[in-house]
């Protein structure tokens, strides 16, 4: 079992600057860019499938519509 904890990215620019040393703490550019990337394609991919969900909810709110 696992415990996950979230901030806000400017909170961690905020803890960055207070205290250097705690970038130590997360990996390399490399691997946070393509941590970025992912979450932005996956970001992309809800929100298509969040479109796609109300644009079929208001298909059938017009198909029950007489």
């Amino acid at each position: 079992m696992g415990i996950v904890l979230m901030i806000s990215y400017e909170t961690l620019l905020e803890i960055y600057f207070q205290n250097p040393q705690f970038g130590y703490l997360f990996p390399c550019p490399d691997q946070s860019g393509r941590l970025l990337e992912n979450i932005s394609r996956l970001e992309g991919i809800v929100a298509q499938h969040n479109a796609g969900a109300q644009t079929a909810a208001a298909g059938d709110i017009a198909y029950l519509s007489p």
